[in-house]
């Protein structure tokens, strides 16, 4: 039974270091790779670069929709609850084993924060 490891990446600069990651987790015999693209991969703003991970041969899950046009607090705090939504809804979705969360940034903290939330209920059974 293979184990299933869900990677967020949701910019192009941490996709690059986590790239490696994925093709590790690819060629594994013992684990399954998901791929979640979220944040700036998705904005036609930043150039749509989701198609990037896409030329390199994965296949992308899920995306999930958070980014705001606005750096207000309220901007800031509105793209994190979206985020928050998201993951949750994916995770669930996916049920992955593992995730893998890129970045230090506010990308990063929404996918850990929905995976934390997703398996304390799952393992309540909520």
């Amino acid at each position: 039974m293979s184990r299933k490891v869900c990677v967020v990446t949701g910019t192009r600069a941490e996709y690059g270091l986590l790239r490696w990651v994925m093709e590790g987790i690819r060629k594994s015999s013992s684990l399954e790779l998901q791929v979640v693209a979220t944040g700036m991969h998705l904005s036609p703003e930043f150039g749509l670069t989701y198609k990037e991970i896409e030329k390199d041969g994965f296949t992308i899950d899920r995306h999930v929709e958070m980014l705001l046009s606005s750096d207000t607090s309220v901007g800031l705090a509105k793209s994190m609850g979206l985020g928050l939504i998201g993951f949750g809804e994916v995770f669930d979705q996916l049920r992955p084993d593992v995730d893998v969360c890129g970045g230090g940034g506010r990308l990063g903290r929404e996918g850990s924060s929905g995976s934390f939330a997703w398996r304390r209920s799952h393992r309540r059974g909520v």
